[in-house]
């Protein structure tokens, strides 16, 4: 999005998904905080102006089976592939990060109780902002990214490493073509299950 924002005149904006000011404590906001859990899942999110995935200002999200890819297109913009900005209570797991190279790969600004576990970021020369003890630095292995492929070839460390939470019990049982979850031992990293 190549809009200035007026009060500093830089770009901001640009994010593929965003949750943005859910506390709804903005200036003339008459609404009460939103109270319940927001769930990004089995989305792929890839060459947007920022970054992949954004919360802002917002509390109680899980950031799960998600692949962002070369996000933060528009120069100036240095977000990451998924960001917490401002926010709290954020669970981000599962994930297949994949930044340009120099590139932030995530980012916590400022946030309070977030959690980056079980994701797969790629080996781009920058410091991972925020890492889990079960992350992995490593090639995802697409079959072919640069056609927007993002299924994982079969020897992807991202294949049957992932954790097994809540949500793919309850509500994430399919990928994102559709498939079932899990086809094998467990989950696989991102938003493609490989398919035995």
């Amino acid at each position: 999005m190549l809009v200035p924002w007026i009060e500093n005149g830089k770009y901001q904006d640009g994010n593929g998904i965003i949750i943005d000011r859910s506390r709804n404590d903005q200036i003339g906001s008459t609404l009460s905080a939103y109270k319940g859990r927001t769930l990004i899942g089995d989305n792929v999110s890839y060459k947007n102006g920022g970054s992949g995935i954004h919360t802002f200002d917002s509390d109680h999200v899980d950031i799960v089976n998600n692949t962002t890819y070369l996000n933060n297109q528009t120069a100036g913009i240095e977000y990451g592939q998924i960001m917490s900005n401002h926010s709290g209570d954020i669970q981000v797991l599962n994930n297949i990060l994949y930044s340009a190279r120099n590139k932030p790969i995530n980012l916590n600004n400022k946030s309070t109780n977030v959690t980056f576990n079980y994701n797969l970021y790629n080996n781009n020369g920058y410091s991972v902002s925020a890492v889990g003890p079960n992350d992995i630095m490593a090639d995802p292995q697409f079959m072919n990214a640069s056609i927007g492929d993002f299924r994982l070839k079969r020897t992807s460390r991202a294949i049957n490493s992932g954790y097994k939470s809540n949500y793919l019990s309850n509500y994430l049982t399919t990928d994102f073509l559709g498939n079932p979850r899990i086809s094998s031992s467990t989950v696989d990293r991102g938003a493609y299950e490989m398919q035995y």
